[in-house]
């Protein structure tokens, strides 16, 4: 095998994992959102059809689907870095001139990481925000939303056991107040008949 076609193979071999783990990150992605956004849906569902018991399990369950997607793409990220890596090397193999102080065009991963770091000192609107960190903030939301979901159905949509235990403790301390309103009004027409 000559030189060409041992780089022409790690060429295709490294290509063809950077493509397979960068298609199954993105289709992973597109799971959660689907799982999520059933989870979401199921919930709202639940508000209005009074299943209140099973909305703080759906919260925890959208809680813990959003971990795990993460740590997912996490491990998916690694394997793409590399795949880069050894795409990135196989390009330093030629001696390709730098142009206008960047990587030469057909060194693509190192030209990027360079560009990418040039954006990252603009300000807000100019940085770019790779795959890895607009996935988290979307990870972070979901992870967030799960939680305020089930403390919220845990507080305000209390189980029926716990919410007529409410009504009766709110029923007695209002019967006691109204009792000593009445026993005081009372005394006072009393004390203002003498």
């Amino acid at each position: 095998m000559t030189a060409k076609e041992l780089e022409e193979t790690f060429r295709k071999y490294a290509w063809d994992y950077f493509a397979v783990h960068a298609a199954q990150r993105m289709a992973a992605f597109q799971f959660f959102i689907t799982l999520a956004t059933a989870i979401v849906g199921a919930f709202i569902a639940l508000i209005g059809a009074g299943g209140q018991k099973w909305m703080s399990v759906l919260g925890m369950l959208l809680t813990m689907l959003a971990f795990v997607f993460y740590k997912l793409d996490c491990r998916t990220k690694e394997l793409i870095k590399n795949a880069e890596a050894a795409l990135s090397h196989l390009d330093t193999q030629h001696a390709l001139p730098d142009v206008h102080l960047l990587p030469s065009p057909l060194r693509l991963i190192d030209r990027d990481r360079v560009s990418c770091e040039m954006t990252e000192r603009g300000g807000f609107l100019r940085k770019r925000y790779s795959y890895s960190k607009c996935f988290s903030i979307i990870f972070c939301t979901f992870g967030v939303l799960g939680i305020a979901a089930a403390v919220v159905s845990a507080v305000v949509f209390p189980l029926p056991e716990k919410r007529e235990a409410t009504q009766r403790a709110v029923g007695k301390i209002v019967n006691i107040t109204t009792e000593s309103s009445a026993r005081a009004v009372s005394k006072g027409d009393r004390h203002g008949d003498e």
